[in-house]
């Protein structure tokens, strides 16, 4: 059931207690004198009198209607927010229950929407989605079912959206239902008349594992309506990988080899001040050489030397516990935060410090050159992140398996989330280049292209969306429904 709180209860409805469970319901016999007389609806084969009856004050009930009856859905138009020129792209926020926003959607849009991208719950088994108001998990013996009808309804309803020439739909999702969204797409989008992929999209080098194997995947399902197909983009996702073949830009702080002791480089020995709480570098302190300056410390103890060490403070620790050197002293380390060219790594609890990566001068001057290309910052005046050029007129065609950094659903996704907002919490967010790249793919030629997400988030369809426009001077258009 959904509740409708503007609407106002008549002979005949289903009604709830307001703050009470949705789940307890009554049908509304008659009103009089601002009471309203309720009786418990019937089950099959009863009569109403078999109902348990009581009276409740109308002003305490609220209007509830199952699931299939029409609601007459309406926009109500709450803000508007301008940050740019006025004939930019406006986008659109409904808040709303995701099925009656599909519906009312359809009024409008039918056969208009070029693109849909969703992430739905991946009915992991935690308690991450409600099926009739009530938390779905691991215990409940009917659960891939009632996901299964959970997004058959949307999916059918989605379907009626979309372009059917060209229109493509993907959706993400982990190895709990893959298999079962296969099936299910198979059915809702049958061949010939649609076409459909699946694309394999590694999300974290570390992998997760409970038991078995560690999973560094999961999967986003492409169905093709009509004649679409998947553009070409610069980059196939997989080989010829800018880690591999060009390079990774991005080197360890900590200078390795000879000449590399506390005694030797007293001067590159400092601590870089760490902001915890966001995982930022915020400053530097003073080096061991400054200690030896003021007779704080002997030269000949330096090598022996052990900081006090907490997460407000990254020094060069080495894998084997002992004190190390930077590779650049700290009015160098400065110089290059300000240009975005050093960033912290993570946090090694066995040896209580964080790994720092910078850009050398080599990739320096590839930034400057244009070799390697600014496409953005992991937050406002933040580490810079990089791309690589494509020789003009170069187009690949997207593999079936992407495997690129920018797709790290930790450093991209939730590192990034909480770098821009704070600690507020989203649900394992998709990072924002993969997104990306997936709306490339299906819309890099249609600059103009509608993409509807009705299982939005924490916004990342729409970032993904205006980093699109920004690198190609598009005009897409996102409309994302969210019930949060």
């Amino acid at each position: 059931v959904v509740p409708i709180y503007s609407a106002k209860p008549r002979r005949g409805d289903l009604v709830a207690k307001r703050g009470g469970t949705l789940s307890e319901t009554w049908r509304v016999r008659r009103l009089e004198n601002g009471m309203a007389h309720l009786v418990k609806p019937q089950n099959a084969g009863e009569k109403e009198s078999a109902g348990e009856r009581t009276a409740l004050p109308v002003a305490e009930l609220l209007v509830v209607k199952q699931f299939g009856e029409p609601i007459f859905p309406t926009l109500v138009p709450m803000d508007a927010v301008q940050n740019g020129p006025a004939d930019a792209p406006w986008h659109t926020l409904i808040e709303a229950d995701n099925y009656h926003a599909l519906q009312l959607l359809e009024y409008l849009y039918a056969g208009k929407v070029d693109c849909i991208y969703i992430d739905p719950p991946y009915n992991t088994g935690a308690k991450d989605w409600k099926y009739n108001n009530d938390y779905v998990d691991g215990n409940d013996a009917w659960r891939h079912s009632k996901w299964l009808s959970f997004l058959e309804k949307r999916l059918r309803l989605a379907k009626k959206l979309l372009n059917p020439e060209t229109g493509i739909l993907i959706c993400t999702i982990d190895e709990h239902e893959v298999h079962n969204l296969g099936v299910l797409m198979e059915e809702i989008f049958p061949s010939p008349a649609s076409y459909r992929q699946m694309v394999t999209i590694v999300i974290t080098s570390r992998g997760v594992a409970s038991q078995g194997l560690a999973r560094v995947e999961e999967h986003a399902l492409f169905v093709y309506q009509g004649a679409a197909s998947a553009n070409a983009t610069s980059d196939n996702f997989l080989t010829n990988s800018q880690s591999t073949s060009k390079g990774n830009p991005w080197a360890s702080l900590l200078r390795r080899g000879t000449n590399a002791s506390p005694f030797d480089r007293a001067n590159l020995v400092y601590p870089i001040l760490v902001d915890p709480e966001t995982s930022r570098i915020i400053g530097v302190g003073e080096t061991l050489d400054d200690k030896v300056k003021r007779g704080e410390l002997q030269k000949s103890e330096l090598n022996s030397y052990i900081p006090e060490r907490t997460k407000s403070e990254a020094w060069p620790i080495r894998s084997d516990g002992r004190l190390g050197t930077w590779q650049v002293g700290p009015s160098t380390l400065i110089e290059l935060k300000r240009n975005g060219f050093v960033k912290l790594g993570r946090y090694h609890v066995d040896r209580n410090s964080w790994a720092v990566n910078y850009l050398k001068r080599g990739p320096i001057t590839k930034v400057k050159n244009g070799e390697l290309i600014v496409v953005g910052r992991e937050w406002e005046n933040g580490p810079v992140i990089l791309e690589y050029a494509v020789d003009a007129g170069e187009s690949k065609r997207a593999k079936t398996v992407w495997n690129r950094t920018l797709h790290d659903a930790g450093t991209y996704g939730s590192t990034l989330l909480q770098k821009i907002v704070g600690n507020r919490a989203f649900d394992f967010p998709k990072s924002l280049y993969a997104v990306r790249d997936v709306l490339a793919v299906a819309t890099g030629l249609n600059k103009s292209a509608l993409i509807v997400d009705f299982f939005a988030g924490s916004g990342t369809t729409l970032n993904a969306t205006l980093l699109l426009n920004e690198a190609d001077q598009g005009f897409r258009r996102c409309i994302l429904v969210t019930n949060k």
